[in-house]
């Protein structure tokens, strides 16, 4: 379990180790080599949250992410 933080800082690291590999990406318009894009939600430990509503809003996160420029971490309030 962590916190807003540590669930970013994991989602950078795991950005620049596939950027890292340098996968090169022929058929993108976008990037020359394989890139993600990642959306990070966290919710407090006593919120009575649903699975379904927390993958929701990481996934609003994800095409936020995509939206605005790719290949970054977009990371939501919590819920």
């Amino acid at each position: 379990m962590t916190d807003e933080a540590g669930a970013s800082m994991i989602a950078e690291k795991m950005l620049q180790s596939v950027l890292g590999l340098a996968i090169p990406h022929g058929h993108s318009a976008v990037s020359d080599v394989i890139s993600i894009s990642i959306g990070v939600c966290c919710f407090k430990a006593q919120s009575h949250i649903e699975p379904e509503q927390l993958l929701y809003r990481a996934d609003q996160c994800l095409y936020e992410a995509k939206k605005t420029g790719r290949n970054k971490v977009v990371t939501c309030n919590q819920v």
